[in-house]
């Protein structure tokens, strides 16, 4: 593709908007470094001038080029990711928690072992799940 520019032609209201997701404070840096690569290619500056001035990689200029063409500013979102689902699902977590903070009366003298022996599951994720709600029980 070399030094091949891609015309860029953005229309006022989102040329603005590009540039408001620059100059805002709140914004990822992620998202303001995407808009900029959009508004410097709209300027017509060529990819390496681009590549050079945002300390970046060509495919990553074209990458980005390509995902506004194609979805406007939406794609310059993360994409979602495929992965592993959860294991334990919400439900899962507040049964846990449930059981912590009111244990029935076969769980004496409660502890991170015997929850995830009571709802037969790894103590790992008892003692993760129970961290994070700020729930301290011994082991």
């Amino acid at each position: 593709m070399g030094n091949h520019i891609v015309s860029l032609r953005l229309p006022k209201l989102e040329r603005e908007a590009l540039e408001e997701i620059v100059r805002k404070p709140k914004t990822p840096q992620y998202l303001a470094f995407r808009a900029r690569i959009i508004l410097m290619s709209a300027e017509g500056l060529p990819v390496s001038e681009i590549v050079g001035s945002l300390s970046t990689t060509r495919a990553t200029v074209r990458k980005w080029k390509m995902r506004y063409i194609e979805n406007g500013i939406s794609g310059l979102q993360d994409a979602g990711r495929s992965g592993k689902p959860r294991k334990y699902g919400e439900m899962f977590r507040r049964q846990i928690i449930t059981l912590a903070e009111n244990p029935p009366r076969e769980l004496e003298k409660l502890s991170i072992r015997k929850l995830a022996d009571y709802i037969d599951c790894d103590r790992g994720i008892v003692e993760r799940v129970l961290k994070q709600s700020s729930i301290n029980l011994q082991d």
